[in-house]
């Protein structure tokens, strides 16, 4: 799937995705090639959210995703308690 150079929210996605991931050079990147893009094109600015975007971005203000409400149980692999043992399906018994 390839990117609407024209639709600025996915430049925001892509921007604060990259952000969240710890990549800063490559969300400041994407910002700029958003800017390039509308001002080129379009002549046109992006719009206040995407400015602000930027900002929070180059600030290291940026909020993290918000946690998905769920069973309150942690992540995998964020520190909680062990994994629970699932059983395998489909297969028989281990050969002794």
């Amino acid at each position: 799937m390839e990117l609407d150079p024209h639709h600025e929210p996915a430049h925001r996605d892509l921007i604060r995705l990259y952000a969240w991931a710890g990549d800063r050079a490559a969300a400041l990147a994407q910002y700029r090639d958003c800017v390039r893009t509308l001002s080129h094109e379009l002549g046109v600015a992006p719009v206040e959210e995407t400015a602000g975007l930027f900002e929070a971005v180059s600030d290291g203000t940026l909020e993290p995703p918000a946690r998905p409400r769920g069973t309150g149980e942690p992540a995998p692999g964020s520190g909680g308690s062990a994994p629970a043992q699932l059983p395998l399906v489909g297969r028989g018994a281990d050969p002794q």
